[in-house]
């Protein structure tokens, strides 16, 4: 997950959906580090994969809310302002308006 992080042509290859499927791996430390490559690589369809992944695991949400941040496009933006923040555990809620005042 680290590696494919790296390489700039990730996003437009099948390690890019090598990433997102990793999203859902029962493994979290596998899911974790996918959500820091998707970070790193950026783009539209990371912002929705990443999003689509808020509240599977209260740690998962912490780094997804800092990948988004990472990103910082406008919808990045948008997503991490559309989180409800009464359903999180208060690790990610923290983590979330720490990215929020990242990206302003």
């Amino acid at each position: 997950m680290d590696t494919l992080g790296k390489i700039e042509e990730t996003r437009k290859s099948e390690g890019f959906t090598t990433l997102v499927s990793a999203l859902d791996d029962p493994h979290i430390n596998v899911a974790t580090a996918a959500c820091e490559a998707l970070g790193r690589i950026g783009g539209k369809e990371a912002v929705e994969a990443l999003a689509d992944h808020i509240g599977r695991h209260a740690w998962m949400d912490s780094t997804i809310f800092l990948s988004l941040a990472k990103i910082g496009s406008p919808e990045a933006r948008k997503k991490l302002e559309e989180v409800r923040s009464e359903k999180l555990e208060p690790d990610a809620l923290y983590t979330l308006k720490a990215a929020r005042d990242m990206i302003k």
